[in-house]
């Protein structure tokens, strides 16, 4: 047996392409060829890495320090929604208690239903901004 003619049966022997009559004369041929042999030797190592990953299981630690962060950032998004949505309520009660007071004027009433308005409205569009650009953030998964 020739090396080409080899060399094309390594690759077939590595994938179990081949019969038992042809595995032994290029078993034959690899104990006398030591190119062959090497190039069998590196192709089964090849072989051997790609069909079986090493990945390595994450340490306790690294489990201990992801279950605080998931925590700290839940607790830190909770904190937040609470934090807006009873700002908001509170300014709807002020400027709903404003408006039902029969003694305030009509234009403290408009400036202050304006500011409110306002604030509001700003308060959304920067939520709104904020999510938005959350989603293209290329830098999302990066730990800090």
């Amino acid at each position: 047996m020739k090396c080409e003619e080899a060399k094309f049966k390594i690759s077939a022997l590595i994938d179990n392409e081949l019969t038992e009559q042809d595995i032994q004369p290029l078993f034959k041929h690899l104990s006398v060829c030591t190119l062959c042999r090497k190039e069998y030797m590196e192709q089964l190592n090849l072989h051997k890495h790609l069909n079986n990953p090493a990945v390595p299981e994450p340490s306790q630690e690294w489990y201990q320090t992801f279950h605080k962060k998931v925590l700290r950032k839940i607790t830190g998004i909770g904190g937040r929604i609470f934090f807006i949505g009873s700002y908001f309520l509170l300014m709807v009660y002020a400027v709903y208690q404003l408006f039902i007071s029969s003694d305030t004027e009509l234009l403290l009433k408009l400036i202050i239903g304006g500011i409110s308005f306002g604030f509001i409205l700003l308060l959304g569009v920067s939520i709104a901004d904020r999510i938005r650009e959350s989603k293209d953030d290329r830098y999302k998964g990066v730990i800090r």
